[in-house]
């Protein structure tokens, strides 16, 4: 099932008035101050909720097998279309419902060996040689349950029930899987400043169960602090080790954020910065970002700003839909030109300041003032509108109910969906030296494979 088919899925159900899931979700945010530690999803099995750590995987073992088999899935009866023209398998299950498969899909995801490589997980079958008219000209249920299929262009497949089941077309079905693809976001606002989700560094190094955990946080939340991590340089490729890899940039694998003199970006500073999203003015800018405080300035200022991006776009949308668009409809340029690493760049790229996915979702927003080039391509008369929608939403960032300020402990590492989450700093009066993090990126690629690879090993199912 594509990222495509999914978004279509949920923006129908959402079309025909199913918004409970969604208002699900919102409420999530209002509820988490009341819970004492950082959460799991709550569509975590009841396996899932009770283990903490590695140590507890052979109690969560024992768990499951006193926990009775769930029933497979039946076919009673699978029968061919009745209306060429529709070209789908009816499939009766002996638990009760109907599903429909179309014929061309069935084709084309035969798992044979001769269709499907078993290890490699890819499609063998070249796609000049699927046919859209292929029909069944053979069908029956095995014994045991599978579909049998002798096909128009001579080929013969065969389909278990559980697998047919899992790729049902209902909605319901597809919205369940979206939780493999993506596990369902909590939106949260400053009150979560007293309930930070957090990990020992020294767990996620050692526990698979942990560092689930510290994965789950940051899909479903947009932010994790990593604790008690050594005070040195170094630290974040071993934890990236655990993860995935470090994403390369012109900054560098890692970069030194200290105040410099003559310094090639804003961040090597000890002034304030405004709430933004790093390198926007990159082709697409890196999905997550990691700061580690080795020294942290004891004066007053340094704190750090976080803002849930998502939920600050949805509330302005809903109060200010023609800003909205403004924003979403409006290219903005960013740039970054210096030398850094011994390397001079030029980089500029065009994103608009909130970016929608193809179901008119919001997918990210790009906001980074510091970084906004004075090159603005539009008509003069769409300026003054386009500042009016900037600075609204800028208001909403800045919310007090919605941005939270924590400054970061030596040994701490935050974590930032930098999709999602913008995240600011406090100016402080310092020399050279007085406070000093390493920062670097990851790519939700990485992480959520990561994820994924952990749900599996250690059998968490979701809701």
């Amino acid at each position: 099932m594509t990222e495509m088919a999914l978004q279509t899925a949920r923006h129908l159900l959402v079309r025909l008035g199913h918004r409970s899931w969604l208002n699900a979700r919102l409420a999530q945010a209002r509820s988490l101050a009341a819970i004492p530690a950082p959460p799991l999803p709550s569509c975590l099995n009841m396996h899932a909720r009770t283990l903490s750590s590695a140590k507890d995987i052979g109690q969560r073992e024992n768990m499951e097998m006193s926990q009775p088999h769930p029933k497979l899935p039946t076919i009673t009866v699978a029968s061919v279309s009745p209306n060429p023209s529709t070209a789908m398998l009816h499939v009766y299950w002996g638990e009760g419902g109907m599903d429909e498969f179309p014929y061309v899909w069935l084709r084309d995801n035969c798992q044979c060996s001769k269709c499907f490589h078993p290890t490699a997980f890819s499609r063998l079958m070249l796609v000049d040689t699927l046919q859209l008219s292929v029909s069944p000209t053979t069908l029956q249920v095995t014994d045991g349950g599978d579909v049998e299929i002798q096909w128009s262009d001579g080929h013969q497949s065969t389909y278990p029930a559980c697998w047919l089941q899992e790729r049902s077309f209902k909605p319901t079905q597809q919205l369940q899987h979206e939780q493999v693809f993506r596990l369902k976001r909590s939106f949260w606002g400053s009150e979560l400043a007293e309930n930070l989700p957090r990990a020992s560094f020294t767990e996620l190094m050692e526990e698979d169960m942990a560092l689930l955990k510290f994965l789950q946080q940051l899909e479903i939340l947009g932010f994790t602090v990593v604790t008690e991590a050594p005070r040195k340089i170094g630290q974040l490729e071993s934890l990236s080790k655990r993860v995935g890899y470090l994403d390369r940039t012109h900054y560098g694998e890692t970069f030194i954020v200290e105040s410099k003199p003559q310094p090639s970006n804003v961040a090597y500073t000890s002034d304030s910065i405004n709430l933004h999203s790093d390198l926007t003015y990159n082709y697409q800018k890196p999905s997550i970002q990691l700061l580690h405080c080795i020294k942290q300035f004891p004066g007053k200022g340094g704190d750090n700003m976080l803002s849930d991006s998502l939920q600050a776009a949805q509330r302005f949308r809903s109060l200010h839909p023609d800003k909205f668009l403004t924003l979403a409809n409006t290219m903005v340029e960013f740039w970054d030109k210096g030398k850094d690493n011994e390397k001079e760049f030029h980089i500029i790229n065009r994103h608009p300041i909130i970016s929608l996915d193809p179901t008119d979702d919001i997918l990210t927003v790009n906001f980074h003032h510091m970084s906004r080039h004075s090159f603005f391509n539009v008509s003069v008369e769409k300026v003054i509108p386009w500042y009016d929608a900037m600075l609204t939403l800028y208001d909403f960032l800045l919310d007090s109910k919605n941005c939270l300020h924590y400054k970061l402990k030596e040994g701490e590492i935050l974590v930032v969906d930098n999709m999602r989450v913008l995240h600011g700093r406090i100016g402080y009066k310092t020399i050279q030296g007085e406070r000093l993090l390493e920062g670097g990126y990851w790519d939700w690629t990485n992480v959520s494979s990561m994820r994924r690879i952990l749900d599996a090993k250690l059998g968490v199912t979701y809701d």
